[in-house]
Formats: structure tokens, sequence, C-alpha cells
């Protein structure tokens, strides 16, 4: 049997795999930036960029897994709001240093995808589900924590 094209409906549910493929979609655009960001970072930002880096990769993995349990089949590609996010990292580069300085353009773009979490959340997910999706936002949460601690 086929699967569902990418954002509609598994068997497992409702609201919860529509919400599940905007996470992704949102990890996957912030995740660009940060591709993007270690093109271009100064060396004292690069840790920082590559544990966000990091993070969102795990975390489309483990999206992309649940979303293939619900019978969905991920989309390969980088949605037209990733492609803009390389695009304006490396245009602000040519104009500014990719530094600590940035981190509250960081922090808007982790808001939004934490959002996409809470967002999960509210839905009718498995009880396994709600322990990798709430273990996940709790390491975005984290993160998001040290970073404040730097600027």
């Amino acid at each position: 049997m086929p699967r569902p094209p990418f954002g509609q409906r598994g068997p497992s549910g409702t609201g919860a795999t529509a919400a599940l493929a905007e996470l992704r979609r949102r990890s996957r655009d912030t995740r660009a930036g940060f591709e993007a960001v270690l093109d271009t970072a100064e060396t004292e930002f690069r840790p920082i960029a590559q544990r966000f880096l990091g993070l969102h990769t795990a975390h489309i993995a483990a999206l992309d897994a649940i979303l293939a349990a619900r019978g969905v089949d991920p989309e390969p590609g980088d949605s037209i709001t990733a492609r803009l996010n390389r695009a304006a990292v490396r245009s602000r580069a040519i104009f500014e240093p990719v530094d600590a300085r940035i981190l509250e353009r960081v922090r808007n773009g982790e808001r939004h995808v934490m959002q996409a979490f809470d967002a999960v959340l509210a839905t009718d997910l498995s009880d396994s589900e709600r322990d990798r999706i709430a273990g996940m936002r709790a390491g975005l949460d984290r993160l998001m924590a040290m970073v404040a601690q730097c600027g």
C-alpha cells in the first residue's frame, strides 16, 4: 500500500501528523540557516552553531522516523524558507561578522521551532511519541538556556 504524501494524515492520528510535519519543516529551515552560518562563523561562535546544527539534524532524523511510523514519507527537499535562510545568512556575512551578535536572531528562530514543538505536544500523540517529542523539546530548551548565558 503506498504511503500518503508528505503532510497528510497517517494511520495514527488527526492533527498530530500535520503538526509533526510542520515541526520537521521548521527544524529543517532552521538547520539550513545554521549550515550557512558555519560557512562564515567567527571562531568563537562556531561551537554554538555546531551544537544547534547537530541538535536540529538529530531532531529531523527522529521526526522522519515518527512520520514514517505513521505511514508518511518525509519530503526530501528543502523548502523555500530553508533556501532563503541560507541566502540571508550568507548575504549578511558580507556586511557583518557572524558572531555572538546574531544570538538574538538565533533566539527568535528557535522560538519559532519551540512553538511548533508546543503545537505537536497539544495533539493526539501516542505516549511514546509524546515522550520523544517532549525529550527533543527539552534538549532545545537546554541549548537555548546555554545560549542565553552567552549574551
